[in-house]
């Protein structure tokens, strides 16, 4: 596994027993969403392969008998995939122009007018066909959209986008429970900023716009949120109404926890798509790329990239550079996450090892702005306040960056071992890797305040075999009895003694007990399904405050306690967990009358 001063560099992701707790081998199964709802299947987020749409029929409903509704009336075309307005239409004589949407997105249409209203209708371009998605949800059978159906305000409404707006309600908690008052907070998006203070009742309330993702910022002295992306999403397919999500992991948000400043990037995660052939084991091939990204929790999301035609910059006519397209993406529904505001370093993976002169994004006017950078061997990695957004300029000197030594993953051979310990064949992948290395053990224990790992073999040079860009070392493990508490172990490898150390998978020691001494008895709680979908009965987590992994890199993929709607598969844990009890009881029974005897 790739790390950098101790932290992964790799998206490792791996499916949570919740019921045990039993933790997972990040080279195990691979995870990606397991919901069966066929309009959020794996999409080309990059696609613009289109579809020609007949005129859609506009009609207004009076006593629910619909008749062509002649007024010139405006609709918004939202692609909901790519998460951008594509069109503005307006209706004449009862119709719509014909659309053309690219092919297997998804896409909300919305009507702006003060005199008709319409609820949003929320389509899937199927087989060259639009398709209703909150319909027939169970079955998959959705029906085909023809026409656009209107009623008439009893009073006069909004005829702007402000009609889209949905009131989020959230309490204001310290992670312990306590309620923050009057604390200042920020909704970033790509299209606004909202200000709003959680006030004397420490309750958020604020109008949001449907379907636009909003960074959370806090603005206090002492206290600050763990950065995370949140979304309103509508769920009329479920007979329920529009909640607030986490759109980095289809969380249900009921209330925002603010931790210590000091605390605000503990749980920060890696995203990387270098190895998703690896780690998604052929599910996600075609998306692997070059990209790394450091900056937040980024929890269910993957980063898809691409290079843009040269075109389709300004201002660089004559210099040698390419541009890359980078976008994070909510796989659950497979849509682009426009991520506004924060700080993150960007590691993009060149097919060459020229010189880099500059990096720019390309701004909304088209302009090239400039951006810190750094360049080891063939990695670039630079800073950016947002992600999605901006195409990104890389710019060529005329020469050629000098190769040093880089470590990419350092893998074990093994996941577990005995107690005694025993020889593990460590295996180093990178750049320019020497023949001598240098190695440390660590262990992990459980300790009062969660994982503690400590050393246990000071740094210890070793001949390794292999070539320039994957070595293979043999590291012993010691006996586990002769460090009280011991889990797990760790190995780290280094090219120089004092350099950065790049940490290995974890080794679970076979005879220690793994399971948390007060396991989770909620374990779904505050965890959404696949699809940010949400019946609206039961409370959410706002952003993983208790989301806890054998690595802060896994991705976990967790059954909730209550189904879906058409996915039976959550039920028959439950059911098992009653039948457990049962017995439990049972026996409890009989050995208290034993005892009174």
């Amino acid at each position: 596994m790739k790390r950098r001063r101790g932290r992964v560099l790799g998206a490792v992701l791996g499916i949570a027993l919740a019921m045990t707790q039993i933790p997972v081998s990040v080279s195990q199964a691979s995870w990606m969403p397991d919901h069966q709802i066929p309009a959020y299947q794996q999409k080309d987020i990059f696609s613009t392969d289109t579809v020609t749409i007949p005129g859609l029929a506009v009609n207004k409903l009076v006593d629910s008998t619909a008749s062509p509704l002649d007024k010139e009336i405006k609709f918004v075309i939202f692609n909901s995939t790519k998460q951008v307005i594509e069109r503005e239409v307006t209706s004449e004589n009862g119709k719509l122009p014909e659309l053309n949407l690219v092919k297997n997105h998804n896409y909300i249409i919305w009507a702006e007018d003060s005199e008709y209203e319409m609820s949003n209708v929320y389509v899937w371009v199927k087989d060259g066909h639009l398709v209703d998605i909150k319909k027939n949800v169970d079955t998959g059978n959705y029906p085909e959209v023809t026409s656009l159906e209107l009623t008439k305000r009893e009073q006069p409404g909004e005829a702007s986008r402000e009609g889209q707006r949905v009131r989020s309600n959230m309490g204001v908690y310290t992670t312990q429970g306590g309620r923050l008052f009057n604390v200042n907070f920020k909704f970033i998006s790509n299209i606004e900023t909202i200000e709003v203070s959680s006030g004397n009742n420490a309750r958020l309330n604020v109008d949001l716009l449907e379907d636009v993702v909003y960074m959370v910022t806090v603005d206090n002295a002492n206290f600050t949120v763990e950065p995370f992306p949140i979304v309103i999403k509508d769920k009329s397919e479920y007979g329920a109404g529009k909640y607030t999500y986490d759109f980095s992991s289809c969380a249900k948000v009921d209330n925002i926890y603010l931790v210590n400043k000091s605390d605000g990037h503990k749980n920060d995660t890696v995203l990387t798509n270098t190895n998703y052939d690896d780690i998604y084991q052929g599910i996600y091939e075609n998306v692997a790329g070059n990209t790394t990204i450091t900056g937040m929790n980024f929890k269910d999301f993957l980063v898809l990239d691409r290079k843009l035609d040269k075109s389709t910059v300004k201002g660089m006519t004559g210099k040698d550079y390419e541009v890359f397209d980078i976008k994070v993406v909510n796989p659950h529904r497979w849509e682009i996450a426009y991520i506004a505001a924060g700080d993150y370093q960007i590691t993009e993976q060149l097919d060459n090892t020229k010189a880099v002169k500059n990096v720019y994004y390309v701004d909304d006017n088209q302009n090239l702005q400039q951006v810190p950078f750094t360049q080891k061997n063939n990695k670039v990695t630079f800073s950016m306040n947002t992600l999605s957004m901006y195409p990104v300029v890389v710019e060529y000197d005329s020469s050629e960056v000098e190769i040093v030594p880089e470590i990419n993953e350092v893998n074990a051979s093994v996941s577990e071992i005995e107690t005694e310990g025993g020889d593990v064949t460590v295996t180093v992948k990178g750049t320019a890797l020497p023949d001598k290395m240098y190695y440390t053990i660590s262990y992990i224990k459980q300790g009062a305040n969660g994982e503690e790992e400590t050393v246990a073999v000071e740094a210890q040079e070793v001949e390794v075999q292999g070539s320039a860009a994957e070595k293979t070392m043999t590291v012993t493990l010691p006996n586990a009895e002769k460090y009280a508490g011991a889990l797990q172990w760790i190995i780290k490898v280094s090219d120089t003694q004092n350099g950065d150390y790049y940490a290995s998978q974890k080794i679970s020691i076979k005879s220690a007990s793994t399971e948390p001494e007060n396991p989770d008895p909620n374990p779904g709680n505050g965890q959404d399904d696949n699809n940010c979908n949400h019946n609206g009965n039961n409370s959410g987590n706002s952003n993983n405050k208790n989301n806890t992994t054998d690595n802060k890199n896994d991705k976990t993929n967790v059954k909730k306690n209550n189904p879906q709607t058409g996915d039976t598969a959550n039920i028959a844990m439950p059911i098992i967990g009653m039948g457990f009890a049962v017995v439990l009881f049972a026996l409890a029974v009989v050995l208290r009358k034993r005892s009174s005897r």
